[in-house]
């Protein structure tokens, strides 16, 4: 507001009024001043409220809806209007005709402040950086904190990312030059200068490495799968190498078999870090019995009495208990951890009796059905002063395993009593017939060396050498050898397929016993090779001190016997081809039906 002052007459000493005087030049000066400023100052003001209005669009074109219009005068809000539907807007408001400021603004937009607003206004977005951040695997990092500054400035923005490690930074930033930096605990921090420009959406895939150490891990015993933090760790099955986040962590050992272990390990960046452990087995007491004069035999191991008690692994296992003239009774019991368990054997123990064909079949089937679901068997027996023979599972065609060696032993013996050959002709072996498993050839003889036929066969009975078999086999001819087994009736004897009968091996010993196939000479020969091999822990093992000829066949689940048992006065044909889940329960099956076996023939 402009102020007017009045200024009154001034009067004489003797209180009259003093005489007028002209008004000066600077008086005149000073009014025309003041007339001057009431004229401006009047306009300046408006006779009503002035109005701005027009569209507000993006730089698509499109209308920022809800966008807000606010009219300053000085720090003064004197109105404020909303962009509508179309991007119109229209604000009245305020007396001033001039000195106005427009300032637009809206969420996800710059805003912009003008004065005189043109007809149709450009918001620009502000700028957006969005991302996911991984390790180097490519695995998300979830809650990794995500800084943006700007070079000489204070202010900074921080985010987290979410559990996918994704984060997207929005409107409160501005176009200009930043700096980023990602970092997450156990983590290589990331950094990296970022342009942010209006109108922009900026993508950026920070890759965090993780801190690493290594640690190699073995037990004893091996192929265990360990836990990490209470988890299995994948991929590792014992001995193995894995990678670890550096830290704190507990590797343990949780299984059935096995006492709980455990260890806490603190692993640094890139540390090398050995961990060896050695498992304890759960264990639990057994404590069996049987009447007096027989064995228990436990897991396949003759315990040497018939009571027994000790601490055994936790599990299942097979007892049985073992006296003469009776079957084996075989029983199952499962021993927990730290728990004692007991067992009575001998309640009922089925009698053998001599000459009772029928009976025996019974109690041989009864015998081997309770050694468990799963298993093969091809059992045949001939009574040699008779002829008769009979069995169970006789004619299944199983594999043959070593017992393959007896016709081409047979077959040599033929060829050489043909004249074909001699025994002291030399057979180069070949690289070919080199073969791992049984025998010494494979370790003491090399391609290129020269054996007698002599020599081979003895290695192929005695020792049951796979070499000796592979090269006789070639130099004779497995399809010979074949055709010669089957015209001694062994038609399902095959050298390829390594397949045969428990009956027609066992003919095959019979007719060499009868002489039927060799003469005297060789057939004594062949005999006494059978009756000196080194595998006598089948057949012969519960037979004391009676002779058996044979020849034994192994291959991991295959367990087979084939033999003459020269029982005093009563000489009979065992054959016994099994196959069974646990290659001890087929070795314990023929040891069991060759002492039943003399019980029923000496009878």
């Amino acid at each position: 507001m402009t102020t007017i002052s009045l200024v009154r007459p001034r009067r004489a000493a003797n209180g009259q009024a003093a005489p007028r005087r002209q008004p000066t030049r600077f008086r005149t000066s000073l009014a025309l001043a003041l007339l001057t400023a009431l004229a401006g100052a009047a306009a300046l003001l408006a006779e009503g409220p002035v109005s701005y209005g027009g569209r507000v669009l993006d730089v698509a074109g499109r209308p920022v809806v809800g966008a807000r219009v606010e009219l300053y005068s000085g720090p003064r809000v004197d109105g404020a209007a909303r962009v509508g539907g179309s991007g119109s807007w229209l604000l009245t408001a305020g007396h001033r005709a001039d000195g106005h400021q427009l300032l637009f603004s809206a969420d996800g937009f710059l805003p912009l402040q003008v004065e005189e607003p043109p007809r149709v206004l450009v918001l620009h977005r502000s700028p957006v950086l969005k991302g996911i951040v991984v390790d180097e695997t490519g695995g998300p990092v979830g809650q990794a904190v995500v800084v943006l500054s700007q070079p000489g400035r204070l202010t900074e923005w921080s985010w987290e990312t979410t559990a996918d490690g994704t984060f997207d930074l929005g409107p409160a930033l501005r176009p200009g030059a930043y700096e980023l930096t990602v970092s997450s605990l156990d983590h290589n921090a990331f950094h990296s200068a970022v342009r942010l420009t209006a109108d922009s959406v900026s993508t950026i895939s920070p890759v965090l490495a993780r801190e690493l150490g290594r640690v190699h891990l073995t037990s004893t015993p091996a192929g265990l799968q360990p836990l990490l933090d209470g988890q299995p760790l994948a991929g590792c099955v014992t001995p193995c190498e894995v990678s670890l986040v550096a830290g704190h962590h507990v590797i343990s050992f949780d299984t059935d078999l096995f006492v709980p272990w455990r260890t806490e390990l603190d692993i640094a960046n890139r540390q090398q870090l050995p961990v060896n452990v050695t498992l304890e087995r759960k264990t639990g007491t057994l404590s069996v019995s049987g009447p007096a004069g027989g064995d228990l035999v436990v897991d396949g191991q003759d315990m040497g009495g018939p009571t027994w008690s000790g601490r055994v692994p936790t599990g299942p296992h097979v007892v049985s208990y073992r006296t003469s003239g009776y079957w084996p009774e075989v029983s199952r019991v499962n021993v927990g951890w730290n728990q004692a368990s007991t067992l009575a054997l001998g309640a009922s123990l089925t009698a053998i009796k001599g000459q009772d064909q029928a009976g025996f079949l019974a109690g041989l089937q009864a015998y081997l059905r309770s050694l468990g679901e799963g298993g093969q068997w091809g059992v045949y027996l001939e009574d040699l002063k008779s002829g008769e023979g009979f069995g169970w599972g006789q004619d299944n065609l199983l594999e043959a395993a070593s017992d393959i060696k007896i016709p081409v032993a047979l077959y040599l013996l033929h060829q050489i009593e043909a004249g074909g050959v001699q025994l002291t002709d030399e057979v180069t072996l070949q690289a070919a017939d080199f073969m791992g498993g049984t025998g010494t050839l494979q370790g003491s003889a090399n391609p290129g060396d020269k054996y007698k036929y002599w020599d081979l066969l003895n290695l192929l009975i005695q020792v049951s050498d796979n070499t000796a078999w592979r090269a006789l086999q070639r130099a004779l001819g497995a399809d010979a050898i074949d055709a010669y087994a089957a015209s001694i009736g062994a038609p399902d004897c095959h050298q390829v397929d390594d397949n045969c009968t428990a009956r027609e091996a066992g003919l095959m010993l019979s007719q060499l016993d009868r002489g039927k196939l060799l003469n005297p000479g060789d057939t004594s020969f062949l005999l006494t090779l059978l009756e000196n091999t080194i595998y006598n822990e089948r057949i012969p093992y519960y037979l004391g001190g009676i002779t058996v000829a044979h020849k034994t066949g192994s291959d991991g689940s295959v367990c087979n016997d084939v033999g003459i048992v020269l029982l005093n006065g009563h000489p009979f044909i065992l054959s016994m081809f099994t196959w069974t889940d646990d290659y001890t329960t087929g070795l314990q099956a023929i040891r069991d039906v060759a002492r039943a076996a003399v019980d029923y023939f000496r009878s």
